[in-house]
């Protein structure tokens, strides 16, 4: 396994093709880089896709301690060096859409462009919450509840069963530790980056699913009429779990963006 040591963590990180340019991928709340095996399998071919496990579940060790998105912006870049990439296109998917806003605001200069999929931005009225003395009932449901939940909240009515299935085997096989699961949860809900936005000079894709039960669809629309220039694609039928085909709308979209970037 390959890790770069950041902050008192080891970040496990991989790369896969060995294109000139780079796609950096920034995983969800509660899976790892493996959930990205569809991404990877449409855009190696053409790119070197460099991934990384959030701390908290997969392959990362993390030290135990409270972390913020700002802190996985860093973990994401830390990777991204250790690929040997100065630059990449950022690509995020629910809270790592989060991570790759965070990345582009925090160092543009390192990001060619920006896809955001099924995520959105808090307002920076809500309060920031404190980690909560114990922990929530969400994360004591057993590991077999949460999949069968997943299976009903997080994929479209006309996602082939195969699929999920798939999906399904690898979350069975992700190392994820409640305490990890709650840290990620206090930081997407402590991150705010609302006013920032129409800082972002970068091509920038947000796609969400009009199926979507986790974040609503309307989120993302929001979200991409706060970017100044970015471009909306809608997918329709699909839910949060919307990269279900490797030759699916979403892959295609992303693709069609990155070529017509030159």
């Amino acid at each position: 396994m390959t890790y770069t040591s950041r902050d008192g963590n080891d970040i496990w990180w991989e790369r896969f093709g060995d294109g000139d340019e780079a796609v950096l991928l920034a995983m969800g709340h509660a899976w790892d880089a493996r959930m990205w095996h569809r991404v990877v399998s449409a855009l190696a071919p053409r790119y070197s896709v460099v991934v990384f496990d959030n701390r908290g579940v997969g392959r990362t060790r993390w030290d135990g301690l409270p972390f913020t998105i700002e802190d996985l912006a860093q973990d994401g870049l830390a990777a991204l060096d250790a690929a040997g990439f100065a630059r990449a296109h950022v690509y995020g998917a629910s809270m790592g859409g989060l991570t790759a806003q965070e990345i582009a605001l925090r160092a543009p200069e390192r990001v060619r462009s920006l896809v955001l999929g099924c995520t959105g931005t808090l307002s920076p009225d809500l309060p920031t919450p404190e980690p909560p003395a114990r922990t929530p009932w969400k994360a004591r449901i057993p590991r077999r509840l949460q999949l069968l939940v997943l299976r009903k909240v997080m994929y479209g009515a006309g996602t082939p069963k195969a699929a999920i299935r798939e999906d399904l085997r690898i979350l069975r096989r992700t190392p994820a530790r409640r305490e990890g699961l709650l840290a990620q949860g206090v930081a997407v809900a402590g991150y705010r980056s609302r006013e920032r936005l129409a800082d972002l000079r970068v091509p920038t894709l947000v796609m969400h699913g009009d199926a979507d039960k986790v974040v609503p669809f309307a989120m993302g629309e929001e979200l991409a009429s706060l970017i100044p220039g970015a471009r909306f694609v809608a997918l329709p039928g699909e839910g949060h779990v919307y990269m279900t085909a490797v030759d699916g709308p979403a892959n295609r979209a992303v693709l069609d963006f990155l070529t017509e970037l030159g």
